[in-house]
Parts: C-alpha cells; sequence; structure tokens
C-alpha cells in the first residue's frame, strides 16, 4: 500500500533543509459518505541522526498515498488534493493550491516546475518562488 509503484516509493520520501522527510499511512480513519479514509502522517527527521524533529497527521482518501517533491529552494510540496508548501520543520510555508481535477505529482530535476496533468494538457507550476506556489505557464 504504502510503494504501490517505483515512481510512487520516489515520491515518500525528499531531503529538504538538513531533513529527511517521510510520508506513510498510520493507519486506518472512519468512512466518509462511503468512502474508505486512511490516516497519513508526514515525518521529518534530522539527516545526520535521524532524531524525529516534528510530524504531522491528516486524514486522507484510502489508496490516495500523498506524495512529496522538492523544491529548489528547500522546502518541500505536500500533494494530496492540493498541493501546500511545507518548510523542512513541517511548518505551512503560507502557499496552497487546489488541485481539483488531474494530478500534480511530478516536479523538474531542479526543483523548479511542478507538471499539473489536467487531462487535457499539462499545466506548468512554480515551484522556485518561496512562500507562493503559482502558475507558471500553460501548455496543452
Amino acid at each position: 500500500m504504502n510503494t504501490g509503484s517505483e515512481f510512487a516509493a520516489t515520491r515518500q520520501l525528499v531531503f529538504a533543509g538538513g531533513r529527511v522527510v517521510t510520508v506513510f499511512e498510520a493507519g486506518r480513519a472512519p468512512y466518509e459518505d462511503k468512502q474508505p479514509m486512511s490516516r497519513y502522517k508526514v515525518v521529518s527527521l534530522d539527516w545526520k541522526t535521524g532524531a524525529v524533529r516534528n510530524q504531522m497527521e491528516f486524514v486522507g482518501h484510502w489508496g490516495g498515498m500523498p506524495h512529496l517533491l522538492p523544491t529548489s529552494d528547500g522546502q518541500v510540496i505536500l500533494a494530496d488534493s492540493k498541493l501546500q508548501l511545507l518548510n523542512p520543520n513541517l511548518e505551512a510555508a503560507g502557499a496552497s493550491f487546489p488541485v481539483d481535477h488531474g494530478r500534480a505529482d511530478m516536479i523538474s530535476p531542479d526543483g523548479t516546475t511542478v507538471a499539473w496533468e489536467t487531462f487535457p494538457g499539462i499545466t506548468l507550476l512554480n515551484a522556485a518562488i518561496s512562500n507562493r506556489l503559482g502558475l507558471y505557464q500553460n501548455q496543452s
């Protein structure tokens, strides 16, 4: 469940700002309107010692493992039903972007651009500017 594919496994752990940040399923949650739900946990570890520094937990759709994307400026994007920019200590960096359709689980190798598959086409989002996610350019 936690690593349904090699691709998904590459989206469940990132290095950011002296931290290792990981996301995983932490257990089941009560159904919501006939929809099975899960508890997901995001943990920030000190990359040198492995000590847990921060953690957060939330409920999401079962089978919809959230993804993590590292940005070029040392932050982390938590991709679930929205894209949320986090600092390595898991504090919200003040930016989020709703993903009401399609998926956004790919980022450029340099950590500056998120690809949102909008079906049809792809919308590129700028992830390089601290404290905001913004529309970068639209391509069909």
